[in-house]
């Protein structure tokens, strides 16, 4: 915050090179900022592999579960290389489709697709929380809790996520910047509308069908049920048997 120069909105609102590396070229030399970049580029690189790695998995379980439309397909795992390929391969489209819209508005495009991130994971660390507050005396503490300091911390952490999911949903820009007086759409911020309609469509599938028949995810941990399913991981042979559904 401290090296941020002091430039006017017409000098952020025409950094093609970004507002950030605006900053670092103002605030160092274009050399250093290039570096800091190079490091950016390398960071998000691995933040991509760790990304697809836990949303296929999670993708895979529910799956296994049959808790997703379509489980059949992906749950399927690849013989050779022990990996659920089709959920791999549907976890890049689905984060490569909610990025399209950078392509008309780079700025909102991307700050669209970094905030429902951000809030889909704050959505997802506080549901537990929220369940613990509910529970009450009833919860069975573990080794390691809070002791009776757990409503203070999680009614912190609740606060904090419903104050944080409200500031990423507010609009990006005021009415007055140049060329940008009153509404336009060209910095409307559409992540309250695409997490409610994530919403919409995760609440109506429980809503309308899965709560009729889903009860938890399917436990399998016996050495029977282990054996049954390393069997089908064996080596394969021939072209033929390249996938097979998890057990």
């Amino acid at each position: 915050t401290f090296a941020i120069p002091d430039v006017t909105n017409e000098d952020l609102l025409g950094a093609g090179q970004g507002i950030v590396t605006l900053i670092w070229t103002e605030s160092t030399s274009t050399r250093w900022a290039e570096f800091m970049l190079f490091i950016v580029v390398i960071a998000q690189m691995f933040c991509t592999i760790a990304s697809v790695t836990s949303a296929s998995r999670m993708m895979f379980a529910f799956s296994r579960d049959r808790a997703v439309p379509g489980h059949q397909l992906w749950r399927r795992v690849s013989k050779a290389d022990r990996v659920p390929i089709y959920t791999v391969w549907a976890i890049c489209v689905l984060s490569f489709a909610l990025m399209i819209p950078t392509i008309w508005n780079a700025f909102v495009g991307y700050a669209v697709g970094t905030q429902i991130s951000v809030i889909g994971l704050y959505i997802a660390f506080i549901l537990p929380v929220i369940l613990r507050v509910k529970a009450g005396d009833s919860f069975q503490q573990g080794a390691w809790n809070l002791g009776r300091w757990y409503k203070l911390v999680d009614w912190a952490a609740i606060i904090w996520v419903a104050f944080i999911a409200i500031a990423f949903i507010l609009p990006f820009a005021s009415t007055g910047i140049p060329g940008n007086e009153g509404f336009t759409w060209d910095f409307f911020n559409y992540t309250g509308v695409l997490v409610g309609i994530a919403f919409i469509l995760f609440g109506g599938w429980y809503i309308l069908s899965a709560r009729k028949w889903f009860k938890g995810p399917i436990v399998q941990g016996t050495e029977e049920e282990l054996e049954e399913i390393e069997r089908g991981y064996e080596t394969p042979k021939g072209p033929a048997a390249t996938t097979s559904p998890a057990s």
